[in-house]
């Protein structure tokens, strides 16, 4: 029997007869019930029967939805969500509705109260026109055109390629924000399943030159992170988590990309990149771990090594550590009172290395001496807590951001995700460990505040997800892969979800 199949985009592209296609195979959950509807419903559009078939990828947002197919089959379509008051979408907005009918004074446009303002710097640039309690379109143009559909500005960086002919062709265009990090020089970048490489970017000019490659890698930007809050809009604070939204300036700054072979994902080479910070003014919903979760974390049993076996050669290794040392703490200096010995630390915890009495000796590379250092009490234990709760926070912050846009109708990458780790040394009252959800579109869309209602359902479905996911220390389809170099990745999973329980205000007893 002979079958017939078209490979498309979820758009499904133009000139395609659809009208006797029986079976939807949809390759990932495509972010919001509308969607799965929509492309579901290419098949069957005959009088036969029809098949729809939804294959989860294993990222968090489609593993936690096929364990949870109600919400497809008992919930309505989202609802498009959208802020009036944002500026740049308003000033577009204003403009299109301007060249289509005048506007009225006093007049809104969403019954945004900013309307009459953005008219009347329109008015200033000359775009509009009063006559008496009218305004109307003087611009050049047809402003329809320059609203993009992908970013809130209009000022995109056009990708240009050269062709056979030598005539440059316009394979995309990228927003400004998103330029650095994906078409850089030495980027890869993929369309209509040809690779091109960036050979020039012109920032300044709006320009991204590329040329077509044959190669068997794809490159990964490397980016650093700082959030900084502007202006708190709600919060709310209990024992253990203190959860708020408001504007932020989220600073970027692109310093480097690897070459990543297709296939096998190993790393072919770094490459470092000078790129000046970018700054984004936008909302985020965020909330810090309280002293008092981290106590009970601690209290737990979670946040500290508890091995009592650290191999024969243990106490020769301490005694050894603290002589080198001098018996003084090496973060503080303090020396050992009188009667108590400090505490000696493994820099890359003990049970990475997977020592087991009487079968191997893994305990000697352990216990070597560059992996020890002296610590006193309250320095061992900051420290353990620290590393133990970057980790933490570090799984769950990989879990939310893939399982936020379940709750929202966005794409994961309409939402950037930071991690704000404690002071060195400082008080945890005075500088809490805090997770950030931001939005990558300048002023915001109004996620913020709806992630921010949602805070317990988040933290529900972040638990639900760690205990239904079947591996052992981490994986893609929960807190995230487990890079087996890195101290206390091992410990990823375990760690975040003693988090989530703790945030979730589930007592420890119905942890055991």
């Amino acid at each position: 029997m002979l079958f017939r199949s078209v490979v498309a985009t979820n758009a499904l592209e133009l000139g395609i007869d659809i009208g006797q296609l029986q079976v939807a195979l949809i390759c990932g959950y495509p972010g919001a019930i509308a969607s799965v509807w929509q492309q579901m419903g290419r098949a069957g559009r005959g009088v036969e029967g029809a098949l729809a078939i939804l294959v989860a990828t294993a990222d968090p947002l489609d593993q936690h939805l096929i364990q949870h197919v109600d919400y497809l089959f008992e919930r309505s379509p989202e609802h498009a969500l959208i802020n009036p008051d944002n500026l740049l979408l308003l000033l577009d907005q204003v403009r299109c509705a301007a060249f289509e009918a005048p506007f009225d004074a006093g007049e809104r446009l969403g019954d945004s109260p900013l309307t009459g303002d953005v008219l009347a710097l329109l008015e200033e640039q000359g775009e509009v026109r009063r006559h008496g309690s009218e305004f109307y379109w003087s611009g050049d143009g047809y402003p329809a055109r320059t609203v993009s559909l992908r970013s809130a500005g209009a000022d995109n960086v056009v990708i240009q390629a050269g062709t056979l002919a030598g005539a440059p062709a316009v394979v995309g265009v990228i927003d400004p924000g998103s330029a650095p990090a994906l078409v850089h020089e030495g980027a890869i970048y993929l369309h209509e399943g040809q690779s091109y490489e960036v050979r020039r970017l012109d920032l300044a000019g709006h320009l991204a030159q590329v040329e077509p490659v044959q190669v068997d890698y794809y490159t990964q930007a490397a980016t650093e992170h700082d959030v900084a809050v502007a202006a708190v809009h709600g919060e709310r604070v209990t024992p253990a988590v203190a959860a708020a939204f408001g504007d932020v300036t989220v600073t970027s700054q692109v310093i480097g990309f690897r070459r990543i072979r297709r296939g096998t994902h190993e790393t072919l080479s770094t490459q470092p990149l000078d790129f000046p910070p970018t700054l984004l003014d936008t909302a985020a919903y965020w909330f810090a771990v309280q002293p008092a979760a981290q106590t009970a974390l601690e209290r737990a049993g979670l946040w500290y090594d508890s091995l009592n076996d650290y191999g024969p050669n243990w106490q020769a290794q301490r005694a050894q550590v603290r002589d080198r040392d001098r018996y003084r703490c090496r973060q503080c200096s303090a020396p050992e009172p009188p009667g108590q010995e400090h505490d000696v630390h493994h820099l890359i915890p003990f049970r990475t290395f997977g020592y087991v009495a009487g079968v191997n000796e893994n305990y000697r590379q352990a216990n070597q001496l560059d992996n020890l250092v002296l610590l006193c009490r309250s320095c061992h234990r900051r420290l353990e807590t620290a590393g133990r709760l970057r980790s933490g926070l570090d799984g769950l912050a990989y879990l939310l951001g893939n399982l936020a846009p379940l709750f929202l109708m966005c794409d994961p990458s309409d939402l950037g995700v930071y991690v704000a780790r404690s002071e060195p040394g400082a008080a945890a009252a005075a500088s809490p460990a805090t997770l950030y959800l931001y939005e990558r579109v300048p002023a915001g869309l109004g996620f913020s505040a709806q992630l921010f209602d949602l805070h317990d359902e988040l933290l529900a479905a972040a638990r639900e997800r760690i205990a239904a996911c079947p591996c052992r220390y981490g994986c893609p389809a929960c807190v995230g892969p487990v890079l087996e170099d890195q101290p206390n990745q091992l410990e990823t999973k375990h760690l975040t979800a003693g988090m989530v329980e703790v945030l979730c205000g589930v007592t420890r007893e119905s942890m055991l």
